[in-house]
């Protein structure tokens, strides 16, 4: 199962650098099932739009990936956004993978912050990277697990 969620990982890692860094469409027939749903209500269901959205991705677009973390089918990624609006953004990208395919992806997106305007988090220990983000190293899975149960219908009981 290890194996199953690294190459699970990895396969949300090559879809985020091929369509963000490389921005080469071709990744859609590579890495997206055909019935693939997408979350983000901005973008229509299907791998169809997708080769659009990287062509049309300006020439200050940048995108920088974090940690990623696996449990099961699903892959959560921590990136960085610049030049996709007028203010960097701090996004989660979340993945199911099955057989190999993206079948469907969720995106959780804010502002991004500068650290000297943050409040220090309660019981999170958290250490700063220089490009602003915030990874709760000490507690990766604790913040995964609460993640995964949000993305499984916890998020219906608050």
């Amino acid at each position: 199962m290890l194996a199953a969620m690294e190459d699970n990982k990895q396969i949300a890692l090559n879809v985020l650098k091929g369509a963000f860094i490389d921005r080469d469409p071709s990744v859609v027939g590579r890495y997206f099932a055909p019935g693939y749903t997408q979350h983000n209500p901005s973008l229509p269901d299907g791998p169809g739009p997708i080769p659009g959205m990287i062509a049309g991705f300006s020439d200050t677009f940048q995108y920088e990936p974090g940690m990623a973390v696996a449990e099961r089918d699903l892959v959560m990624v921590h990136g960085r956004y610049t030049g996709w609006g007028p203010k960097p953004m701090v996004a989660v990208d979340i993945f199911r993978i099955a057989d190999g395919r993206v079948v469907e992806h969720w995106d959780v997106m804010q502002e991004e912050v500068p650290a000297s305007e943050t409040a220090a988090l309660p019981r999170m220990p958290s250490v700063l990277l220089d490009s602003g983000h915030f990874v709760w190293e000490d507690r990766a899975e604790d913040y995964a697990a609460a993640i995964l149960d949000w993305i499984r219908g916890g998020y219906r009981a608050a």
